[in-house]
């Protein structure tokens, strides 16, 4: 059954945080469109299980809520798990021509969704990747 990202987290009991590391990297380009972001460490919690990981956030978009960053390492994760090669995955996550995706970004990307997957269980990991959709 699909659901929306913010009940996903409801029903599987997912506790999600976000801490700031480092400053504020102003005029970001992305999409054609000047930016500020922000690097964060999303925090995931489970009874008895934790982990960490790295988020990039545009500021203007506000500080993301559970769902933002469940969205966005899930989004990452999907990407990854349907592009079998670098050069698939780049031509794919490439939303503005001018971005440069090197292989050390989709190594991170890799290492970042067999963390997820682990941490999610994979019993549910396909609900997470395909029967999630956005708030």
């Amino acid at each position: 059954m699909t659901m929306k990202m913010s009940e996903r987290i409801g029903v599987t009991g997912v506790g999600v945080t976000v801490e700031q590391k480092g400053r504020v990297r102003k005029n970001i380009k992305w999409l054609n469109t000047r930016y500020h972001h922000v690097e964060l460490t999303a925090t995931l919690c489970l009874p008895g299980r934790e982990a960490q990981f790295p988020l990039s956030w545009v500021t203007e978009w506000g500080r993301p809520s559970p769902a933002d960053v469940m969205e966005s390492l899930v989004g990452m994760a999907r990407a990854v798990e349907t592009s079998p090669s670098y050069g698939d995955w780049a031509d794919e996550y490439a939303s503005d021509p001018d971005a440069i995706l090197d292989p050390e970004t989709y190594a991170k990307h890799v290492e970042m969704t067999l963390r997820l997957k682990e941490f999610l269980g994979s019993r549910n990991w396909e609900a997470w990747l395909h029967e999630t959709r956005s708030d």
